[in-house]
């Protein structure tokens, strides 16, 4: 199959050109792609799935911190954790001018505000996030993201119901992506947290930078591997189908931790690498 490499490309949008086959004509793929701006629709999932790392960093480093250790996590390197107690709230401050990368070189800055009720494991435990002022590279986050466990402390893979209302990604160029989200999460867990992983099913629907509204539907669970994060939170497994303009299939491997992904339109099917930090091509 033919490589398309889109190191810079931010899908789910028509501002770029069409390249064209040898008789001058568009493959199917490659009109797919001019309407559907896939980087854009995987930055979304890779940055709340981010985002969400963060926050349960932020609830250990608490955790710790209130039975007298120190082990905060990599995500949490020079950012500032205040806990309220009394009205159970926690801020995770990154500085907001020079921002912190983590080992992936993703730059945060800004603030995540938590509000939660209980221990994570406890059913109807919540988290629910909100931001000021919150960018992920030159991304600003928006929107209320709600975690809820919706099974027991007791189980081995707990589930979460996952929503977001009022998501929206607003890119450097001004343009914006937004979002609302109905998904379950389930975490299986290890020995070696290095080793977990979470499944994810469900839908979403919003609009893509162009304005044009869409839906994405799981249609196979998608895998996330946690050892694999500095990829930028790309399934490394499942499959996804977006249906706006044009219906396109997405499917992303059988677990090899990468960030190539098999692109059907039209019965065509190409192998892209997608780029989850939503940047535009350039050209």
């Amino acid at each position: 199959m033919k490589r398309i490499t889109l190191a810079l490309v931010s899908i789910l949008t028509i501002t770029f050109m069409s390249c064209q086959d040898e008789a001058g004509t568009e493959t199917s793929i490659e009109a797919a792609l001019s309407v559907a701006d896939l980087d854009t629709e995987e930055s979304v999932d890779a940055s709340y799935e981010d985002i969400d790392d963060i926050t349960e960093a932020g609830m250990e480093d608490v955790a710790a911190l209130s039975q007298g250790r120190f082990n905060r996590r990599d995500v949490l390197e020079c950012a500032e954790v205040t806990h309220d107690t009394v009205n159970q709230t926690i801020e995770i401050v990154y500085d907001s001018l020079s921002g912190c990368s983590n080992p992936s070189g993703r730059v945060r800055h800004g603030k995540i505000l938590v509000s939660y009720n209980s221990p994570r494991y406890e059913i109807g435990a919540y988290r629910e996030v909100t931001f000021e002022d919150f960018y992920l590279d030159d991304i600003k986050v928006e929107g209320t993201r709600r975690i809820e466990n919706i099974t027991g402390s007791s189980e081995d893979a707990p589930k979460f119901q996952i929503t977001i209302t009022g998501g929206q990604l607003t890119f450097a160029d001004g343009t914006t992506i937004t979002r609302d989200v109905d998904h379950i999460r389930t975490w299986y867990r290890s020995e070696n947290p290095q080793d977990d992983y979470v499944t994810l099913e469900g839908t979403a629907s919003g609009s893509r930078r162009d304005g044009v509204s869409y839906t994405a539907e799981i249609t196979e669970a998608l895998t996330f591997m946690r050892s694999c994060r500095n990829q930028g939170f790309i399934p490394v497994s499942g499959t996804k189908v977006i249906t706006g303009e044009s219906t396109i299939t997405m499917d992303f491997g059988d677990g090899t931790c990468d960030n190539l992904v098999d692109v059907t339109t039209d019965g065509v099917t190409e192998t892209i690498e997608i780029n989850p930090r939503g940047h535009r091509r350039r050209g």
